[in-house]
């Protein structure tokens, strides 16, 4: 997938390029990639989502956000949660 350039899905008329290459990291990424270290340039996927949201058309904007979604769906909110106390209350007996 790092072989599509950025240029080539931020260019004009590419609604279908750009929709794509959303949907294709919204389907193939991994565990592995969704998990960066906070000192890490920004992945590629995450730049060609972030592109994705920001499009003007709409069916690129869908593709990115169901790409995000299923990015989302691999990841464990449950310990940032706890760790902010936003778990606690309810589940602590406080």
């Amino acid at each position: 997938m790092g072989q599509v350039q950025e240029t080539v899905v931020t260019h004009s008329r590419n609604e279908l390029v750009a929709a794509v290459v959303c949907r294709l990291i919204g389907k193939s990424i991994t565990e592995s990639e969704v998990h960066f270290e906070g000192n890490a340039p920004i992945p590629y996927w995450r730049k060609m989502i972030d592109i994705g949201l920001k499009h003007r058309g709409e069916i690129v904007q869908e593709a990115a956000a169901d790409a995000l979604a299923e990015i989302s769906s691999l990841t464990d909110y449950s310990v940032y949660l706890t760790e902010v106390g936003f778990l606690c209350p309810w589940s602590c007996g406080a």
